[in-house]
């Protein structure tokens, strides 16, 4: 069970990483990658002023640190800070963006929400297919990282 653990928490670590890599390379590509990624419609309109480029900058920073603490549980850095309670939080957060997914059965419901709430989303522009695909992702990782939290947590108790 530790071995899955571990190989959970590195998935999810390299998944932020990757992430983190990906918002980063954003600034330079701009407002193309913007729209293909569904920012908000504001990301697109000022791709290459400051507070968009400063704002990416801090998400990829986030990303990068969401993996080193996959890294960290999993024992491959030193411990950080609050490890669990991180993976965790983190868990709920990507498990609850990735949510969405589980709407795509249900276009007209979906079609009805997009119409009623247009600025929910903040995007201005209907869902995508890669919108599901990155639901689905961000579901993946989020799952990933409460199932190594789970099984942490199990592994603690049975060794008590």
């Amino acid at each position: 069970m530790k071995q899955i653990a571990k190989l959970l928490l590195v998935f999810g670590a390299m998944a932020n990483i990757v992430v983190s890599l990906l918002h980063f390379a954003m600034i330079f590509i701009g407002a193309k990658a913007y729209y293909y990624f569904g920012a908000p419609s504001y990301f697109i309109q000022h791709a290459q002023s400051w507070y968009v480029v400063v704002l990416m900058m801090i998400l990829s920073g986030l990303f990068f640190i969401v993996g080193l603490y996959g890294l960290s549980a999993a024992a491959y850095i030193r411990r950080l800070p609050g490890v669990w309670a991180v993976i965790f939080l983190v868990g709920v957060l990507y498990t609850l963006r990735g949510s969405v997914v589980i709407l795509m059965p249900f276009p007209e419901l979906v079609g009805y929400i997009l119409k009623n709430y247009p600025g929910l989303l903040g995007m201005d522009r209907p869902l995508l297919i890669q919108d599901w695909v990155f639901s689905a992702l961000w579901l993946l990782a989020g799952l990933t990282y409460l199932c190594a939290w789970v099984l942490s947590r199990l592994r603690m108790k049975n060794t008590l």
